[in-house]
């Protein structure tokens, strides 16, 4: 017997239809996906109009009650080839399922946009109200991932972006609300998207990636709300927990702090509701890097403490030792700085014997590998003017990602690239500074990576001190260089 699930009518500006935008509406009998509100169920699976009626005036324990419908207001190739995958059917099979020629279910995927005639709009609606239960929520999760996830058009440069501002502050509400709350589902597929948006995270823009996660947790809220089962519900917390890390992450790169501060509390308070205390680590070295990058090493290591009493040994305590470098050269402590390195190092042959799924399985950001720990290192010496420490590290970074065993990330590269360049700014070689500056300036502008942006800008602060006297028209050069750079990031 189904369990009977009592779905919210949304009376917020959610449930209002939009152009273009993937609808969730939730109703007494209906989930709606599509850019016009129908309020339509078919009769051949309620059992006509009357039984419609008993549907819509049910109540719990009162006996059995239907699943909700999904409906599909307007099908196009990319739904209907969502539907093809969870309904795990070869093409050619779902093809002959529909009745259709081969071709023209593979047209769809050339086209996936194209909406389809109406009969065969209506073939799809049969398969879709005749699939199992898991096939629905397959396509349910396929559908979502496959629409547009933002109410109107934002561009990569919108001004004050209040959609992901509106973002934080649903996720810090619902963490609140959700405290002590029993109940879930887990979809295996919900868990592959997240790790495939951690893995590429460098590889697509930074808005790009943050629709996605946004999605992703916006369903496994809205599976949150289905549950009443506490072990699935605890697999329901850590993906909240890791979308909204993921979120607070991209947030922090697009340089709206005010929106990754509360993304990353609220990724904390799901880690701890779940008792997933690698999650929990990580996020809190989130929080304690956003307080660094603000200039308040304290609050890090602050958050830094409270993370290393959770934090397991080998990965999670690896990098939140590396973090609280950063944080105590902010502070200018140069004895605490090497003192905690040091521990890192021993940590880190301590990570070595000992698997952390996060960081292991997960992986993507949420992986802290030797070239990271390098990279967080030179940071640091550099934050205390120690140039020959700083290129130390730094180096090694590049040279673990050129040898390919150490961290491919984009944004670790070109930091460790800036980095190596300001070390060797402080030893006075300003022609090998320029060398490794050339291959960040051929980068396309990316006005969404704030921490390539901040070591720029230090770069520029080397440039115009006194000691360029003899190299004036180099340094100048060069200066302007980084400049026109940070320039057009901004436009």
């Amino acid at each position: 017997m189904k369990r009977w699930v009592r779905w919210k009518l949304y009376t917020s500006s959610w449930s209002r239809s939009r152009p273009g935008w993937l609808l969730w509406k939730r109703g007494p009998s209906t989930l709606q996906i599509g850019s016009k509100t129908v309020n339509r169920i078919h009769d051949s699976q309620l059992g006509g109009s009357h039984r419609n009626h008993e549907l819509a005036r049910h109540q719990p324990g009162t006996g059995p009650a239907l699943s909700p419908v999904l409906v599909v207001p307007v099908w196009n190739g990319r739904l209907a080839l969502a539907l093809q995958t969870a309904t795990r059917m070869s093409q050619e099979a779902f093809a002959a399922h529909l009745g259709m020629a081969t071709r023209s279910v593979g047209k769809w995927r050339e086209n996936p946009d194209v909406e389809l005639r109406a009969i065969t709009c209506d073939l799809l609606d049969t398969v879709l109200s005749r699939a199992s239960e898991s096939a629905r929520q397959r396509f349910s999760l396929l559908a979502l991932q496959a629409a547009p996830t933002r109410t109107h058009a934002v561009s990569d440069r919108e001004g004050d972006s209040p959609w992901l501002m509106s973002a934080a502050a649903e996720s810090s509400a619902d963490a609140l609300l959700r405290a002590g709350y029993v109940g879930a589902q887990v979809f295996p597929e919900l868990v592959q998207h997240i790790m495939q948006i951690a893995r590429t995270y460098d590889s697509e823009s930074r808005l790009t990636a943050f629709r996605q996660a946004r999605s992703t947790r916006d369903l496994a809220v809205q599976l949150a709300d289905r549950t009443r089962r506490p072990t699935e519900l605890i697999d329901l917390y850590v993906a909240l927990g890791e979308t909204n890390a993921l979120m607070a992450s991209l947030a922090f790169d697009l340089g709206k702090w005010d929106a990754s501060a509360p993304l990353a509390r609220a990724a904390t308070s799901y880690a701890e509701m779940a008792g997933h205390s690698s999650l929990q680590a990580w996020t809190l070295g989130l929080e304690a890097t956003l307080s660094f990058w603000r200039g308040n090493g304290v609050e890090a290591l602050d958050r830094i403490s409270a993370g290393m009493v959770v934090a397991p040994v080998g990965a999670p305590r690896f990098r939140l030792l590396n973090i609280a470098a950063r944080a105590h050269a902010v502070n200018g402590d140069l004895p605490s700085t090497c003192r905690v390195l040091e521990a890192a190092v021993v940590e880190r042959d301590t990570a070595d014997g000992s698997r952390d799924e996060l960081n292991d399985v997960v992986g993507g950001e949420f992986r802290f590998d030797d070239a990271r720990a390098s990279a967080c290192a030179g940071a640091a010496w550099l934050q205390l003017g120690v140039g020959e420490a700083a290129l130390q590290h730094t180096l090694r970074t590049l040279q673990l990602h050129e040898s390919g065993s150490g961290s491919t990330a984009s944004g670790v590269v070109n930091g460790a690239r800036i980095d190596t360049a300001a070390a060797l700014l402080m030893q006075g070689d300003l022609q090998e500074a320029d060398n490794y500056l050339r291959p960040v300036f051929e980068l396309k502008p990316d006005s969404g990576n704030v921490s390539l942006g901040g070591r720029l800008k230090s770069v520029t602060n080397l440039l115009e001190e006194d000691r360029w006297s003899g190299q004036s028209a180099a340094a100048e050069e060069l200066a302007a260089d980084v400049r026109s750079w940070l320039g057009d990031t901004s436009l």
